[in-house]
């Protein structure tokens, strides 16, 4: 399948100020528009200029409409995108982007004709902008925002929602159906142009930028021509539908039901002091034999049968993904539509290397409650291959959460925990309360008044808003 190739320019001005203020009989007698004709005549190309409305002492209001036939005739290969009212537009407060995008629609529609041109994918200027104001210009027809081609932050975005843009070049904001592309290449910072072209992975998209500042250079045109001649073979410019196949199966459902799933597994690899397999001498138990088969589970658990998109919850006694056979599981009501949290001590490396060959559309509906066993893991040595699981996972698509059972004998290493887990995945661990089971009540599993427990909020803040 071929891959999509992506021109843009940012911080477009001068480009409509040329063709006012010099008398072209035709649009492309400039020699903005006479190159990028030039790349589609012979790569097909199609280009995206990403205006401000005013910018260097040139209004867009002000641009000729003489050319207003030649745009029209051209609006499919040729497009005009809303980069920001001027070079200080950010849109991460209060500024008025409805206001100023009306202005952008109203000037471009008045010069070129119609609105067929308008873009509606946009590359913000600097990235920036908040969720409501993207909310804003949605209603205008934006679906989507090119990001950064660093690891910056990216709009509205989260920190591990950019970490997964990063990753894959690609994400979906499925609440607000809001798409988000990642630029590969800016041009300008390209040294070596041959040197580049080695390192692009015909596999993945072309997504290059550049800037209108440079677009009169000589090495950035002929930069832009060699990458469009190394990837005309592999390449097409169909950026539009790309996106929208990419993510025509992702969704956000209803959800029907929620049903708890029991994983009847007691063999577990973790001996943690607080667990009742461990107290029964429970986790060195054989493996269980599955009565029924993936698929008879599937079909008993169907959206027919149960009425709908369910969300699955799925915890063993022991280590829930010990038997070979719940990666089959998994996969089968994946593939039914269900979501799926699974309950695991993230330790086991050929489990996770195993799901994360599961296609994208089922791994955004699969998440992990990844038990966080600190003294376990230090003990058997798999504190890094946890770490690292935890990143697969999160990388590979599904939403993950680090859950700390809370126990008096790590009450001294809480600061240890807090840096161990926010140093590699971002943040501190969720926190789940224990209980003694045994006793009547079921009081929570500690030595501490209850008083005292809670003064253990001051590291944990989620215990204390439990017990509050």
């Amino acid at each position: 399948m071929n891959k999509i190739i992506n021109f843009s320019i940012d911080d477009c001005i001068e480009i409509f100020r040329d063709i006012t203020i010099n008398n072209y009989n035709s649009l492309f007698e400039s020699d903005y528009f006479s190159f990028f004709k030039e790349l589609h005549d012979k790569y097909n190309a199609k280009i995206s200029l990403y205006s401000f409305v005013e910018y260097k002492g040139f209004n867009i209001k002000n641009a000729t409409d003489k050319f207003k036939k030649e745009f029209i005739n051209n609006c499919n290969w040729l497009k005009i995108g809303f980069h920001g009212f001027n070079e200080n537009s950010r849109y991460n407060d209060k500024e008025n982007i409805k206001k100023d995008y009306k202005l952008f629609l109203k000037y471009v529609k008045r010069f070129a004709g119609n609105l067929n041109i308008i873009d509606n994918f946009v590359r913000l200027h600097y990235f920036s902008g908040n969720l409501e104001n993207i909310l804003k210009i949605k209603k205008f027809g934006i679906k989507g925002l090119l990001t950064a081609d660093d690891d910056r932050d990216n709009y509205y975005l989260k920190k591990n929602e950019n970490i997964f843009l990063n990753k894959h070049n690609i994400y979906k904001d499925i609440k607000n159906e809001i798409f988000f592309i990642k630029t590969n290449l800016r041009i300008e910072k390209i040294e070596n142009i041959n040197e580049t072209l080695k390192t692009i992975d015909i596999n993945n998209n072309i997504i290059m930028f550049t800037h209108e500042q440079y677009l009169n250079n000589k090495n950035i045109r002929d930069k832009i021509i060699n990458i469009y001649e190394y990837s005309k073979e592999t390449h097409k410019p169909d950026f539009i539908n790309f996106v929208e196949d990419e993510f025509k199966d992702i969704k956000l459902d209803k959800i029907k039901k929620f049903i708890d799933c029991y994983i009847p597994i007691t063999t577990c690899n973790f001996r943690c002091p607080y667990c009742y397999i461990t107290q029964n001498n429970r986790w060195n138990d054989a493996l269980p034999e599955f009565k029924y088969s993936a698929q008879y589970v599937r079909k008993a658990l169907s959206k027919e049968r149960l009425g709908g998109t369910c969300l699955l919850n799925m915890c063993g006694g022991g280590e829930t993904l010990l038997p070979p056979y719940i990666i089959e599981l998994l996969k089968e009501l994946l593939e039914e539509g269900h979501y799926i949290w699974v309950i695991t001590n993230g330790s086991l490396n050929k489990r996770f290397e195993e799901i994360s060959k599961f296609p994208k559309n089922l791994l955004y509906r699969l998440a992990f409650k990844f038990s966080f066993h600190y003294k376990e893991l230090i003990r058997i040595n798999k504190m890094e291959d946890y770490f690292n699981n935890v990143r697969k996972m999160r990388d590979a698509g599904c939403s993950i959460t680090v859950e700390l059972t809370p126990y008096d004998d790590i009450i001294e290493n809480i600061d240890d925990i807090k840096n161990i887990v926010k140093n590699n995945v971002g943040d501190i661990p969720h926190v789940t309360i224990a209980r003694a089971d045994n006793k009547k009540g079921i009081p929570i599993l500690t030595k501490l008044s209850r008083e005292e427990y809670k003064k253990l909020g001051k590291y944990l803040i989620q215990i204390y808003l439990i017990l509050k």
